[in-house]
């Protein structure tokens, strides 16, 4: 099936019995990917993890979902900043599923990921959504806006880019992050030398931050949350 046929009724079905391969590619910045139907709808999968619409969508459901943005603290969220777009799940979610009237900056480095988000998951229908291709750390440098809430979800496969654990992305981040704003930040973890980077980077933010709370989802994800204060 190709994206530009509409899913019958036999499409639908078997999607629900493992699903099927669309289309496979090389990118130059994040290497392997993968179109999936499954379930009724679009993935995109790196060689090693989902980026968008499969496990990283609940992971982002359940992370919301602690946060209870669907109650009143989703009331105080104006401005969004994602930092790693993908396929568009945190979008969907923030815009579709919890229904808020945010402003949402999305930044992605990866022109191809860019034009699969836009021929597969229809980025471009989400109102007050602007998508920038651009290195999200450059951005996150030289920004002058400041945010209620702002996710980083950046991985090369399942490996977290070094610069994006570093203070000093750390700290600006912090400072574009209005009071009361929140940091979320996903991590995948599978080896010894994963788990002590990101506790290395908990540790600090425990220090900056007046809350902060270590998720764990399915084993290997842990996302941190952080509040300022």
């Amino acid at each position: 099936m190709k994206k530009e046929e509409t899913p019958t009724m036999l499409h639908k079905a078997l999607s629900y019995f493992g699903g099927f391969k669309i289309k496979t590619m090389e990118t130059p910045l994040n290497g392997y990917l993968e179109i999936w139907y499954k379930n009724g709808r679009y993935l995109l999968d790196s060689e090693h993890t989902n980026y968008s619409f499969g496990m990283l969508h609940k992971i982002f459901q359940l992370t919301f979902s602690e946060l209870n943005l669907k109650g009143k603290a989703g009331e105080k969220i104006k401005d969004v900043l994602l930092l790693g777009m993908g396929g568009g799940s945190v979008i969907h979610i923030l815009k579709k599923e919890l229904k808020l009237p945010v402003k949402i900056v999305a930044v992605d480095h990866d022109p191809e990921i860019l034009d699969l988000a836009r021929e597969y998951f229809d980025i471009d229908k989400y109102d007050d959504t602007e998508i920038i291709l651009r290195d999200a750390y450059d951005f996150v440098m030289e920004t002058t806006s400041t945010f209620d809430l702002i996710i980083v979800d950046i991985f090369t496969n399942y490996e977290i880019p070094v610069k994006f654990t570093e203070t000093v992305f750390l700290n600006r981040a912090e400072e574009i992050l209005n009071p009361r704003g929140i940091l979320i930040l996903n991590y995948i973890i599978k080896t010894r030398s994963q788990r002590e980077k990101q506790m290395k980077v908990l540790w600090y933010l425990n220090s900056q931050y007046s809350f902060t709370k270590d998720l764990t989802f399915f084993g290997s994800n842990r996302v941190i949350i952080c509040r300022k204060g």
